[in-house]
């Protein structure tokens, strides 16, 4: 039996070798294990980091790209809005003005748009010196493009001037004035009275101001045609219509008539709506008559 306190069996040298190597074992386990934490702990944190900083970087990037882009952007608009401004020419807003008033003609209203008549023509009376309730229910019922007035129309300067200012008033489109004869009432320059328009031989473009009055026959020989050509007709009933499409056909703008308006008009619509042929050479006209009416609202 052994004796109390007495030592431990001592181990061999092979034992001890195979202790320490167990143990180095462990150890070096235990390292590496140790090492692998903190780089993986390393990696993450260091791949937080650079992630922020990226994230950050970007934002600061889309910031700036945005603040240059912006007014780049507003530069490109405005180039784009002054060359739209530079190329919309008074001529083109002419175009647009003429195109808005005749689309909200109604048909009728375009065919009698290129007559012309006398106030005594349009109303029936046999003299007239004033626009009341007969002119404003005359041109309600025959939109007409013009009249031409007489010396005999005129008591005074400022009776005449406000005629032609209720007459206006009363029409539901522009209208062509014009002066056929001297007045002795009437003294300098007659637009001041509201004459717009007059009577001549010969105009060089469609822009002139004026009636250029010629005949049915000059017409059909091949008169030269400048500018708005307004053919003075006479005759009644179904003679006169045939006249106007015929006078249409061969270049006229407008077609005057003194005398027999009313009887004649309900004729001339119907066989001007009747005569499709015709339906361009009269847009083709109304135009040049708008052109000339809508002109001063854009000068």
């Amino acid at each position: 039996m052994a004796r109390k306190g007495q030592d431990k069996p001592r181990l061999s040298p092979r034992e001890l070798r195979k202790k320490r190597r167990i143990r180095n074992q462990i150890l070096s386990f235990v390292l590496l294990s140790g090492l692998l934490i903190v780089l993986i702990v390393g990696v993450f944190f260091a791949g937080r980091h650079l992630s922020q900083k990226y994230l950050k970087t970007a934002k600061e990037e889309a910031a700036l790209s945005g603040e240059t882009a912006e007014p780049a952007s507003e530069t490109d608009e405005s180039e784009e809005t002054d060359t739209a401004i530079e190329t919309y020419t008074a001529s083109d807003q002419l175009d647009d003005m003429v195109d808005a008033c005749i689309e909200a003609m109604s048909e009728e209203d375009r065919i009698a748009g290129l007559l012309i008549t006398t106030p005594e023509g349009l109303t029936g009376v046999a003299k007239v010196t004033k626009a009341g309730n007969g002119t404003k229910k005359a041109l309600a019922d025959m939109a007409v493009g013009g009249i031409v007035y007489h010396p005999e129309n005129v008591l005074t300067e400022d009776q005449f001037s406000s005629m032609l200012t209720e007459t206006i008033s009363n029409s539901k489109y522009p209208l062509f004035f014009a002066m056929d004869g001297e007045s002795d009432k009437l003294q300098g320059d007659l637009s001041t009275v509201g004459i717009n328009v007059e009577f001549a031989e010969h105009f060089e473009d469609e822009t002139s101001v004026g009636f250029r009055i010629v005949t049915l026959p000059s017409l059909l020989n091949g008169e030269p045609e400048d500018g708005p050509v307004t053919a003075q007709l006479s005759g009644e009933g179904d003679a006169l219509a045939d006249a106007c499409i015929e006078a249409w056909k061969n270049g006229a703008d407008m077609i005057y008539l003194p005398e027999h308006f009313v009887d004649a008009y309900p004729t001339i619509i119907a066989r001007a709506e009747e005569t499709p042929e015709i339906a361009d050479r009269l847009a083709e006209s109304l135009k040049k008559v708008y052109r000339i009416k809508c002109r001063a609202s854009v000068e």
